[in-house]
């Protein structure tokens, strides 16, 4: 009975051994699934390695920011969506040995590779982003160093993941032209280059901001100001944003031989002065309809080029007498 005591000891013993050598052998199945970050706080940097497009992306956190490739800031809600889509990837299906091997051969040719870091630069998570399902559904993704490929979505949705991760460089671009803190500005110009009366500047004095004419001509004795108006209009530059960002430098050019519209001035404390330059997207028909212009190209002084609506901007579009009751 000892003996059989000794013998069943030691075959549990040497079961022990053989699972923990397996253990440290084969990789934890479970974690080559495991996509999901559940506290990106953590993250610092983000890569993404584009196979068929550049330039490749790298976002990197500053502050209360996000840096793009080292030269841009990033549209606050496509880092936003990217790291909502970093949070609740999630395993969909395990496909069949036989269907392995074709997303395989999709994620080594096409896919978008993606790495996190932490702040002490250390590689948190890196996979791969790959095609779609046939129905659109999900997508092939496949841990870095792994052969378990799988199909993936976002928790508690279908569809895509490939547009929260891939994107060409101007869509992740910031698309704030102005975003103004009240008590940092100095001076705001605005000149309407074929309006001269119409311009006007407001400047920072010892017990708070005064409204000036641009022209030299026009005299403001005895006009007295709107109670209010100068501190309303400045609000407006608290937050006005582009629809979107141009990469098109034959099209900055022409512009730049061109009559602009306005052109808007900023000073800061402590900042570099910033100017945009309005230029009208004319009509067709313009004669007809150019009280109508619904959208300008801006060209800043920082090489920027910006589509922006009327609508969005045409409030800062105001003449000399707006801030006048008389």
């Amino acid at each position: 009975m000892r003996k059989l005591v000794a013998i069943l000891v030691l075959l549990v013993v040497s079961w022990l051994i053989y699972r923990q050598y397996k253990k440290e052998e084969d990789p934890d199945l479970a974690a080559v699934y495991r996509y999901a970050i559940s506290n990106v706080k953590q993250i610092s940097k983000i890569k993404i390695d584009y196979r068929l497009m550049d330039p490749d992306i790298l976002l990197e956190k500053e502050n209360d920011y996000w840096m793009l490739n080292n030269q841009f800031r990033v549209r606050p809600d496509a880092v936003e969506n990217l790291l909502r889509a970093v949070q609740t990837i999630e395993l969909q299906y395990i496909p069949t040995e036989a269907a392995k091997k074709n997303m395989i051969r999709d994620l080594a040719t096409t896919g978008t590779k993606v790495e996190m870091y932490d702040y002490q630069d250390q590689l948190i998570k890196s996979y791969f982003i790959g095609g779609n399902t046939p129905d659109e559904r999900g997508t092939f993704v496949i841990m870095e160093g792994s052969q378990s490929p799988s199909v993936a979505t976002l928790k508690g949705l279908e569809g895509s993941l490939r547009p929260y991760f891939i994107m060409p460089e101007n869509e992740w671009r910031d698309r704030t032209v102005f975003a103004e803190d009240y008590n940092a500005l100095e001076e705001v110009m605005v000149e309407y280059i074929d309006q001269p009366f119409s311009s006007f500047s407001i400047r920072r004095q010892p017990h708070g901001f005064k409204v000036f004419p641009v022209s030299d001509r026009i005299n403001l004795s005895g006009r007295i100001e709107r109670s209010g108006a100068v501190e309303s209009y400045l609000q407006d530059y608290k937050k006005v944003s582009a629809e979107a960002v141009v990469n098109d430098r034959a099209l900055a050019a022409q512009l730049e031989e061109q009559r602009p519209f306005a052109r808007i001035t900023v000073r800061k404390k402590g900042a570099e002065e910033y100017q945009a330059t309005f230029y009208p997207l004319l009509p067709d028909d313009f004669e007809e309809q150019k009280n109508n212009i619904e959208r300008y190209h801006i060209l800043d002084n920082q090489g920027n080029l910006f589509l922006v609506q009327h609508r969005l901007f045409g409030k800062l579009f105001v003449d000399l007498d707006n801030f006048f009751s008389n």
